[in-house]
C-alpha cells in the first residue's frame, strides 16, 4: 500500500506509522482509522493481501468483510489468496498491525497456525493489548505503548532465521516471477524444506506467496499506466498473454484490470476535488 492507496481514506481519519528500527524486520507498519461520529455514507475498500498476517483491534461498530459481519474486538487476519472487501460504515475506531511475512511468527515464537487460532489470543496477551490500546486516542500513543510491550516481552525478537528473509528477498526481487526450484537452490534448501518453512512461518506456500507479490507489482503498474498497454503490463508481469492476465487478475482481485484502473482514477479525482 503506497501513498496513493491511502490518500482517499483521509475522510475516515486514516493514519499510518512506520515501526521503530528494532521492529522493522518484523512489522511493516501500524495504521489507524477513527471517526468521531457514524458515517453518513458507506464505502467498500479493497484489502489486498501482502502475504503476511495482520491484526485489527476494534472498539466500535462491527466490521463487514465481503458482506459478512465480524463483531470480534480482535481480528487476526489470516492470509487470504484473494483480495477482500471491507465495508466502511457506522462509527469507526480501528488500529491495525501489518506484520512482514513471517514477522508475527518470529515475534511471538509460534507457528503461524497458532496465531490465527482465536483460542490462543489470551496466550498472546491480545486482550490486554486491546484494553490498553483503546485508552489512547492518538495513533502515536498506541504505537509507543505497543512497541514498548513487544520489545520488552516478545521472546521471538531474539530468534533470527536467516533463511526465510533471504528467500522472501529473492522472491520480491524477482517480482514473484522466479521459479521456486531456483529460489530453493539459491538458499541451499530443498523445495520441500522451503515449502515447510513458508507454511510454518508465513502461512502460505512459496508459490502462492510469489503469486501475491506478482499481483502487487501488477497493481502498481496499472496505477502508473500512461503509455503502456494492458498487453505490455501482462508481459512484464510474467503472464502468458492478456487473456491469462485478465482472468488471473479478476480471480484474485474480484474485478478486471480495466475496472481496477478506472476505480483508481475515480478515487484520485475524488481526492483532488
Amino acid at each position: 500500500m503506497d501513498k496513493t492507496d491511502t490518500q482517499h481514506l483521509a475522510w475516515v481519519g486514516f493514519e499510518r506509522r512506520m515501526p521503530s528500527p528494532a521492529l522493522q524486520p518484523y512489522i511493516k507498519w501500524f495504521w489507524q482509522i477513527r471517526t468521531d461520529h457514524k458515517l453518513v455514507q458507506t464505502r467498500q475498500e479493497f484489502m489486498h493481501s501482502y502475504g503476511a498476517l495482520s491484526t485489527i483491534f476494534n472498539w466500535e461498530d462491527a466490521l463487514q468483510f465481503d458482506n459478512q459481519g465480524d463483531s470480534n474486538p480482535i481480528i487476526m487476519e489470516e492470509i487470504h489468496p484473494v483480495s477482500r472487501q471491507l465495508v466502511l460504515t457506522g462509527k469507526l475506531h480501528l488500529f491495525g498491525i501489518l506484520f512482514r511475512p513471517g514477522g508475527a511468527s518470529r515475534i511471538f515464537n509460534r507457528p503461524i497456525i497458532e496465531m490465527i487460532n482465536t483460542s490462543q489470543l489470551s496466550l498472546l496477551n491480545m486482550h490486554e493489548l486491546h484494553e490498553h490500546l483503546g485508552s489512547y486516542p492518538r495513533i502515536d500513543d498506541k504505537v509507543s505503548y505497543l512497541e514498548a510491550k513487544l520489545l520488552g516481552s516478545a521472546p521471538g525478537l531474539d530468534i533470527r532465521h536467516p533463511i526465510l528473509p533471504r528467500a522472501i528477498a529473492l522472491i520480491e526481487r524477482s517480482r514473484g516471477q522466479a521459479p521456486i526450484p531456483i529460489i530453493a537452490s539459491q538458499i541451499n534448501m530443498s523445495e520441500r524444506q522451503l515449502e515447510r518453512l513458508f507454511r510454518d512461518q508465513v502461512g502460505l506456500s512459496p508459490k502462492k506467496y510469489s503469486r501475491l507479490i506478482r499481483l502487487h507489482h501488477t497493481r502498481t503498474a496499472l496505477k502508473q499506466l500512461d503509455t503502456s498497454s494492458f498487453a505490455d503490463i501482462a508481459l512484464i508481469s510474467g503472464f502468458h498473454d492478456q487473456a491469462h492476465f485478465n482472468n488471473e487478475f479478476k480471480k484474485s482481485i474480484g474485478i478486471t484490470p480495466k475496472e481496477y484502473l478506472a476505480r483508481h482514477k475515480e478515487r484520485q479525482m475524488q481526492f483532488y476535488k
